[in-house]
């Protein structure tokens, strides 16, 4: 992100970001970060949007994307849809014999 000189460039408002300069707020459809360093590369939503998937969503100020986000797992459940299935490790299914038991 190129940092800001004057809170007027932003067209959603403006912060002091991690790194402490001033930064623009992400708008509705805009990319966006979901950690620390994707703050610092892209920017944050702004307050009452949500960063899925890279992209705010949300409204604000009358001005909606709404988008469908599926956001991906820290952990992966044979049951989610959008899921690809993975194959499991052989080793894996001897452990879980033995832990049926």
């Amino acid at each position: 992100m190129v940092p800001k000189k004057d809170p007027s460039e932003c067209a959603h408002g403006a912060f002091i970001n991690t790194c402490s300069k001033l930064d623009c707020w992400q708008g509705p459809g805009q990319a966006c970060g979901e950690n620390v360093a994707g703050y610092i590369r892209y920017g944050q939503c702004a307050p009452g949007l949500r960063c899925c998937n890279g992209m705010c969503k949300g409204c604000l100020n009358g001005n909606c994307f709404r988008e469908s986000c599926h956001p991906t797992h820290a952990f992966q459940l044979r049951s989610d849809p959008y899921m690809p299935e993975r194959h499991m490790d052989p080793l894996y299914r001897l452990f879980d014999y033995y832990n049926n038991e």
